[in-house]
């Protein structure tokens, strides 16, 4: 039975993305998921071009206020935290308005979200 084999090419401008990706927080398997290549692949690549997959810790302004954010959740009743991929022209777009705000990404999506479900908005967004 042949298999096919695929290869991937870490050209410099992938070696150059994958370190904005690393910067921004998202996970080696995420990355690896993102560019279509293993995640083996990634570690190995990254482990010659001195890249290292460890998720850096957030800046301590938007640390603080997803805390006070989290513990306004918790006084209103129990929470559920939800991780989510988003594309990178929508998530620059998110963190301008929430800069313009005064607010956290987070903060921002969370509301968001919290608002679409109060007003039951997901057909008028999502249609």
């Amino acid at each position: 039975m042949n298999q096919a084999v695929s290869y991937f090419s870490f050209t410099p401008s992938v070696l150059r993305r994958i370190r904005k990706l690393v910067a921004r927080g998202m996970t080696g398997r995420a990355i690896a998921h993102n560019l279509g290549c293993s995640y083996e692949s990634l570690r190995t690549i990254c482990r010659r071009h001195d890249i290292s997959l460890r998720r850096e810790v957030p800046d301590l302004p938007e640390t603080i206020d997803a805390l006070q954010q989290l513990q306004t959740l918790r006084r209103s009743g129990p929470i559920r935290i939800l991780h989510v991929a988003i594309g990178e022209l929508p998530g620059r777009e998110l963190e301008a308005e929430a800069r313009r705000r005064g607010a956290s990404t987070q903060a921002l999506i969370a509301k968001l979200l919290e608002l679409i479900v109060a007003d039951n908005l997901f057909n008028a967004v999502l249609d």
